[in-house]
């Protein structure tokens, strides 16, 4: 088929409105959700930085307080920037004992209990980093917002025509085309645009390349 053809073109142009729309809808929820969720913070560390410093010193400036808070919040954004979520994520508690092993009893009367000791180190270290993944959940609405618009952008510069093409060349193959036969005859700058196409796969295996999901394939098949 022709370069871009209207089938796919078509298509693509279509889904092109709705992911656009959609994006800027997520980035403009996350940016309210993470505004407030910021401000919420803020408030919490600047009242818990009021009383420590005004109990010592009977009074203080709020300039001094803000400038603290301001500064707390500053590495919140830092930290969740360098911090892995999946290990702020994964916890582990244990009894205190000997073996560690949390046990879960049932008391007459009163219901069901725990062997967990809140002051063992392992269950210290989780209860510290659940603290941690709240306080990051400002810094991380904010940065979501962040990825929606990016990919919002990327969306609106996206080469239409040859995305086409690639999509029905893929379809027409009906298995994986490498990277490398795609980029013969079409810009390379094509391959990543891609990423931002529902139903597209890459895949990183010898010799790289990209294929369709079985969902799209049928709903490029209505169109080409």
């Amino acid at each position: 088929m022709g370069m871009g053809s209207q089938g796919a073109r078509g298509w693509l142009v279509e889904r092109r409105k709705v992911w656009l729309g959609s994006t800027w809808l997520q980035g403009a929820l996350l940016s309210l959700a993470g505004a407030l969720t910021v401000l919420a913070t803020y408030g919490v560390i600047y009242a818990v930085t009021w009383f420590p410093l005004f109990s010592f010193t009977g009074g203080i400036r709020a300039p001094w307080i803000h400038a603290v808070a301001g500064t707390a919040l500053f590495l919140l954004f830092l930290g969740n920037s360098r911090k892995d979520r999946e290990y702020l994520e994964s916890w582990s508690f244990s009894s205190g004992t000997h073996d560690g092993k949390v046990q879960v009893i049932l008391v007459p009367g009163l219901g069901l209990a725990s062997t967990m000791t809140p002051l063992a180190p392992d269950s210290m270290h989780s209860m510290l980093k659940m603290l941690v993944s709240v306080l990051f959940t400002g810094p991380r609405l904010c940065t979501a917002a962040l990825r929606a618009f990016r990919k919002s952008r990327r969306l609106q510069s996206m080469d239409v025509n040859g995305c086409a093409t690639v999509l029905e060349r893929l379809h027409a193959k009906g298995t994986r085309v490498s990277c490398t036969e795609l980029t013969r005859d079409l810009p390379a700058v094509l391959i990543p645009q891609l990423r931002d196409v529902d139903g597209v796969i890459f895949l990183t295996s010898e010799p790289r390349g990209l294929a369709l999901t079985s969902a799209l394939r049928e709903e490029l098949s209505t169109q080409l």
